[in-house]
């Protein structure tokens, strides 16, 4: 029996296989590693949340033409990034727990480009008020 995750963030190409053969004794799985995968995949939803609410209040709030529209729009993207993750990750993580494979059941990469996008939009929404600050100090 072979084990191929289509979401496997270890597998360097199509054509490698998890583990070659199914092991002969299954790794013991503790009712505790579900919860703990359930509570992380309603965490990553709370972010997701948390980000949706602040986007959709910053959207109600300004005009079309300002660039906090533009800004919220960007931060719906990144809460819709942190939702799709975490569904990914959960589905992803209970297939493993459900198969017993003896191989890592953590995803070290998704959180840093989660959290790297989010630095990014921040970023510029600090730089773009930075340069509305210096064109208003200029014009007085």
């Amino acid at each position: 029996m072979e084990y191929v995750c289509i979401g496997n963030p270890f597998k360097r190409g199509p054509d490698e296989h998890l583990i070659a053969d199914a092991p002969t004794t299954g790794q013991k799985v503790e009712p505790k590693i579900f919860f703990a995968n359930e509570r992380t995949f309603l965490q990553y939803l709370h972010c997701g949340v948390v980000l949706t609410s602040l986007a959709s209040a910053i959207l109600s709030f300004t005009d079309h033409e300002s660039f906090a529209h533009f800004y919220a729009l960007m931060m719906l993207v990144i809460a819709f990034g942190f939702i799709v993750y975490a569904l990914h990750t959960f589905r992803w993580r209970a297939e493993m727990i459900r198969l017993r494979v003896p191989a890592r059941w953590d995803d070290p990469f998704g959180p840093i480009v989660l959290c790297y996008a989010m630095v990014f939009v921040l970023t510029i929404n600090f730089v773009v008020k930075i340069y509305e600050v210096v064109k208003e100090i200029e014009a007085i």
